[in-house]
């Protein structure tokens, strides 16, 4: 009983192990819009509480899906090059969306929800490039959106360095 126990851990925990930077990483990059819009002033230790309503938002569905892409991942571990596609592909996505994210908490007080996605599906040309030289091209926008491409780097190279780490233990 105890050994078949520690197998399944070992087997549920595998994808987790196997790729640990990229879950850490797209956990972080699926929660870091959640923290700084709902936690403000910076680190408010109710949002952290169980009993903080917004808890599963903060936690659990950002480790599902980080376990979930994992397990992705671990489906292509023969085709490393697809993998890391892979890899790059969800984290450059979730960087963009919280590049928009960000500029909208920033600018407007709000995240993504349905009424910016009206507002932006019903833009024409002339307003959508009014908005970016106003809102995008300035300091602070720079500023977001440099910020966030230096945590993708950062993300990407130590899921190489990780990568490289676990080659060498087997």
């Amino acid at each position: 009983m105890r050994e078949g126990f520690k197998k399944c851990i070992l087997c549920l925990s595998a994808p987790v192990i196997h790729h640990f930077s990229s879950f850490i990483g797209l956990f972080i990059l699926m929660t870091l819009p959640l923290w700084i819009g709902e936690c403000t002033p910076w680190l408010q230790l109710e949002c952290v509480s169980l009993s903080y309503p917004k808890f599963p938002d903060f936690v659990f569905f950002p480790l599902v899906c980080s376990y979930l892409l994992c397990l992705l991942f671990d489906l292509f571990s023969k085709y490393e090059k697809v993998q890391f596609a892979l890899k790059c592909c969800c984290g450059f996505i979730l960087t963009i969306l919280n590049i928009a994210e960000f500029y909208l908490l920033y600018h407007f007080g709000m995240g993504i929800n349905p009424f910016a996605i009206q507002l932006l599906l019903e833009t024409n040309n002339n307003e959508a490039s009014e908005f970016i030289s106003v809102y995008i091209v300035t300091f602070s926008g720079l500023l977001i959106c440099l910020s966030m491409i230096g945590i993708y780097v950062l993300l990407v190279y130590s899921d190489r360095w990780y990568t490289r780490v676990m080659k060498r233990k087997n």
